[in-house]
């Protein structure tokens, strides 16, 4: 799959860091901000039930069936973001030239794009169902959504080695492993010749886990992203929000 993990990354801590100033300097006492830190957690809450293999990790526990597994891979495997991603993927790859075997023009725009395809298709195959199935793990990110940042940060990375078995005990990540080895591998099928060999296929391994460690860093603090977004949101923006669908905002319906 192809990535660029430097600009995700970079905005990944430009975002937090915004956080952390704009709360260090809102000077506020700690009661008033507990009404916006029960709306953060309603936020947290209903994000876990529209972002595909997100829960709670406070929450009990519900194992998914081998079913309910391949359901979140079709899932995946329609979902319009799935073709976006890819699409920003093979722009950013031709604008760096990269790999360079892959030429220019739209001929070499479409080769990076049917590469990106196949690689997130492919992954998403084997680390959602097929081996979390086989080896009895669950392919979610289990979020905490409260806590100190250091620790929702640390908790977010270490999901790269740690997830849950089927009986929700926490388990070395296997699954996520050997889905990374052999979506890797396999895209040795449809890379350039330059591009292929031992060293390059774990240098894009090595990347795969910065891709993912980057994601549930995102999933974490997405809600905390949003409390701040709303802050300092325009008044037009927010009136705007409040015509929307509470499904497209993410605040849950009133009853």
């Amino acid at each position: 799959m192809l990535r660029s993990p430097g600009l995700i990354v970079t905005f990944c801590a430009l975002a937090m860091s915004t956080i952390a100033a704009a709360q260090a300097g809102s000077g506020r006492p700690a009661l008033p901000d507990a009404p916006s830190q029960q709306r953060a957690h309603q936020i947290a809450a209903d994000l876990t039930l529209t972002t595909p293999l997100t829960a709670l990790a406070s929450a009990p526990y519900k194992p998914l069936t081998p079913h309910q597994k391949f359901r979140y891979f079709l899932h995946h495997a329609y979902s319009p973001y799935t073709f976006v991603t890819a699409m920003y993927d093979a722009t950013y790859a031709q604008a760096i030239g990269d790999p360079r075997g892959y030429g220019g023009g739209m001929e070499g725009w479409g080769k990076r794009l049917g590469a990106a395809v196949a690689g997130t298709e492919t992954r998403s195959f084997f680390g959602t169902f097929l081996f979390p199935s086989l080896l009895h793990q669950d392919p979610r990110y289990f979020a905490l959504y409260k806590g100190s940042k250091a620790k929702r940060a640390f908790h977010a990375l270490s999901r790269t080695v740690v997830v849950r078995a089927d009986d929700g005990h926490n388990t070395f990540n296997t699954s996520g492993l050997l889905s990374i080895a052999f979506t890797e591998s396999l895209e040795n099928a449809w890379m350039p010749a330059g591009e292929r060999g031992a060293g390059i296929t774990f240098s894009r391994m090595l990347g795969a886990l910065q891709g993912d460690a980057t994601s549930y860093l995102l999933r974490e603090f997405t809600p905390d992203l949003q409390r701040l977004f709303r802050r300092l949101a325009p008044k037009k923006v927010k009136r705007i929000e409040q015509r929307l669908p509470p499904g497209i905002t993410g605040t849950p319906p009133k009853n």
